[in-house]
């Protein structure tokens, strides 16, 4: 079975929710920026067949939220 690199890697499913605080920061965000900063994303986590083409479009998501 090869690998699928868009479900591989950084690109995997998430399987768990991670609060971390403290975290190094290189640089400085701008003051002239304010807000919250989201992403919205597939998370398959759902098996599907193996011949199946992968369509990011559908089946599970994840949204992410950096204050």
């Amino acid at each position: 079975m090869t690998m699928n690199k868009y479900l591989s890697g950084p690109f995997a499913p998430v399987t768990e929710e991670v609060t971390a605080f403290g975290l190094p920061v290189t640089g400085r965000i701008p003051a002239e920026l304010s807000g919250r900063y989201l992403r919205n994303g597939p998370n398959p986590l759902g098996g599907r067949p193996r011949r199946a083409p992968v369509d990011l479009r559908r089946g599970n998501g994840t949204r992410s939220a950096d204050p």
